[in-house]
């Protein structure tokens, strides 16, 4: 398949019009503000194979579609965004098989997924900027080691896995599916906001959890760092806690007046 590039250019088809399979590259200056990329961004007529790979260079310090018209294209194997800060990529699928095998967003500038209708992304990863999940994109696995992520609220799928590490912050509008786990270490900050979606399980190893409010959290292995970083905000129900010894401020934790647990394991050695 071949390889397009795009080079400061309005236009994604200014290095020729991809085809079902192809590979865009989309490249700025070597200094400075790029051209806004806003002309045949909608590649709803490859149809389900779509684009194989789009990859956003370093030197893209400008927008890719808009609110009301993003990039539009299925995607068979990976986008990947590294551009610079002061840029917005919006991107949605383009209707037909509404899937992205994996979105990785590496640079310091924002990925936006706009658009309404069901969106499957298998992988979702995350080091640096800023992404926003609107409410019909649904990610199966999301990976953090840094940035600042918030998914929107969803009446469909929730995520299944999410692991947030390194500096990550993540805002979860929406629980963990059936049989899932949230996975939280280093310094990550987790904001859990997702009504009455229940949690199955967490596992949280440093790091810090807000938990303003959310359904019932089936399992909680609170594995390591300091309880006293975990708050909550109104009722929520534990089913299972089980606390190694060396975290700290456990007691702190398991008194807290907003929280019910069924099941403490304390003091499990590791």
């Amino acid at each position: 398949m071949a390889t397009v590039y795009v080079q400061d250019s309005a236009d994604f088809n200014a290095g020729g019009a991809p085809a079902v399979g192809d590979t865009v590259i989309v490249t700025g200056k070597k200094t400075g503000n790029a051209t806004a990329v806003t002309t045949n961004v909608d590649k709803s007529t490859l149809g389900a194979g779509g684009i194989a790979n789009i990859k956003i260079t370093r030197n893209m310090k400008a927008n890719i579609g808009s609110y009301t018209s993003p990039l539009k294209s299925e995607i068979s194997a990976q986008l990947v965004n590294d551009a610079d800060a002061g840029s917005e990529l919006f991107y949605t699928a383009d209707g037909t098989a509404n899937t992205c095998a994996k979105l990785r967003h590496l640079g310091l500038g924002a990925t936006r997924l706009v658009g309404t209708g069901t969106f499957a992304i298998t992988n979702l990863e995350q080091r640096r900027g800023e992404v926003l999940v609107g409410k019909d994109h649904e990610p199966t696995t999301i990976r953090g080691a840094g940035g600042y992520m918030h998914v929107d609220d969803d009446t469909g799928v929730s995520p299944t896995t999410v692991y947030a590490g390194g500096d990550f912050v993540l805002r979860l509008n929406r629980g963990i599916a059936a049989g899932g786990n949230l996975y939280i270490f280093d310094n990550a900050r987790v904001i859990l906001d997702c009504g009455t979606d229940t949690v199955p399980t967490i596992w949280m190893f440093g790091g810090s959890l807000e938990i303003v409010q959310c359904g019932t959290i089936t399992t909680f292995h609170l594995l390591g760092g300091d309880a006293n970083r975990i708050s909550i905000g109104r009722e929520i129900t534990i089913t299972t806690l089980n606390a190694w010894p060396t975290v700290r401020n456990v007691k702190n934790f398991i008194d807290n007046p907003f929280l019910t647990i069924t099941t403490k394991n304390l003091d499990i050695e590791p």
